[in-house]
C-alpha cells in the first residue's frame, strides 16, 4: 500500500513538472522578436536624444553592447549599425 502511494505521488509530481516546463516554453519570445525589440529600443533611445554629439556617443555604446549581446552574431552588427545610423540621419533631416 505504501509503495502505491509513493508511486502515485511521484507520478503526480512528474505531471506537474511537465506542465510547468511546457507552459514556460510557450511564454518565451522567439529570438527574432527579441532582436527586433532590442533594435526598436535602441531607436527610441536615439530618438530621445537632442544633441548630435550625444547620438554619436550613444551609437558607439550601442555598437559595443551589440558586440557582447548573445542574440546577435558579428555578421549582423554592421548592418544593424548602418540601419541605426540611417535612422538618425532620417530623424535629423525631418
Amino acid at each position: 500500500m505504501e509503495i502505491f502511494i509513493i508511486f502515485t505521488l511521484i507520478f503526480a509530481v512528474s505531471i506537474l513538472v511537465a506542465f510547468q516546463s511546457k507552459s514556460l516554453k510557450l511564454k518565451r519570445k522567439s529570438k527574432v522578436i527579441k532582436k527586433q525589440n532590442i533594435i526598436e529600443n535602441y531607436k527610441k533611445q536615439l530618438d530621445s536624444l537632442n544633441n548630435k554629439d550625444q547620438k554619436i556617443k550613444t551609437l558607439k555604446i550601442i555598437n559595443q553592447e551589440l558586440g557582447r549581446n548573445i542574440f546577435f552574431d558579428k555578421n549582423e552588427i554592421p548592418q544593424i549599425m548602418k540601419d541605426l545610423t540611417n535612422h538618425i540621419i532620417d530623424f535629423l533631416q525631418n
